[in-house]
């Protein structure tokens, strides 16, 4: 089985329980709004067929992370964990979440991923507990079992996002120095029933794609070092800006919900 180096992203839903202004996956508005919204609920019969193409060209993963949207929403999402985990072409499984819909049914599925990463976002409506979500994980019992049953969890503070095609004022940029610089190629690579996408720009724009043809050009395409065309107007890095939400008041409601449930959620319950 030959190991494709690198994290692979799988988009399984285009649903999402906040509002994040120019969210770079369901805001996607660069280059005149094109791709935008880009991401597509996947069904389970979705994942089956990529895991199972794997299976037919005898290639594996090194890492698979499952991203929405807001991963936890999908209805299917611990059949989607089980299938992945006991196909044995996924390395390592992991999931980005916000971690605000922590109920029985998500904590029963995230406990069979290897790594969970959570995206905190400067939504706190009290600004005197700003790492309430991080606290009330570490002293629950949710955090408690999650962290016993994780190899890691990690914690993404993203208080600014990248504004996708803006350069930085004191930076210079060219088709090789935007490549080099830009860590998409490795861990934003996208893998989808189309086939890959060798970054998240190239996916959002669904561009640059290796189908499912030929093992071998699989290969080749996700370990070249040759840039894309699209590299020579990609920015990289580029500009940050404040994190912002479309709908702060719903935001903070759906915080301080997502507190609660990671507060009183209990181990019995969720067998």
């Amino acid at each position: 089985m030959y190991l494709l180096k690198g994290v692979f992203d799988l988009y399984i839903t285009d649903y999402c329980n906040l509002h994040c202004t120019e969210c770079c996956v369901l805001d996607y508005t660069w280059n005149n709004g094109v791709g935008k919204n880009i991401t597509n609920s996947v069904t389970y019969e979705d994942v089956v067929f990529i895991i199972d193409k794997l299976k037919e060209f005898d290639l594996q993963l090194e890492q698979m992370k499952f991203m929405g949207g807001e991963p936890t929403l999908h209805r299917d999402l611990g059949k989607m964990i089980d299938y992945v985990k006991s196909s044995g072409v996924v390395k390592e499984l992991a999931m980005v979440t916000n971690g605000l819909n922590f109920t029985n049914r998500v904590v029963e599925a995230t406990s069979k991923l290897d790594m969970l990463a959570i995206s905190v976002y400067p939504v706190d409506p009290n600004p005197a507990t700003k790492s309430a979500l991080h606290y009330t994980w570490n002293t629950s019992e949710v955090g408690k079992y999650l962290e016993s049953k994780l190899k890691e969890v990690q914690w993404w503070y993203q208080p600014k996002f990248e504004k996708q095609g803006m350069e930085r004022p004191e930076e210079k940029y060219n088709q090789r120095l935007n490549w080099e610089r830009c860590y998409r190629k490795d861990i934003c690579k996208a893998v989808s029933t189309d086939g890959f996408y060798r970054c998240s720009v190239s996916y959002a724009e669904r561009i640059n794609l290796q189908d499912w043809k030929s093992r071998q050009e699989i290969i080749n395409y996700l370990e070249s070092d040759v840039p894309f065309d699209r590299c020579k107007t990609c920015p990289q890095p580029p500009l940050m800006e404040d994190w912002d939400s479309d709908n702060l008041p719903v935001d903070q409601k759906v915080y301080v919900k997502g507190v609660e449930l990671i507060k009183n959620w209990s181990i019995d319950g969720a067998v």
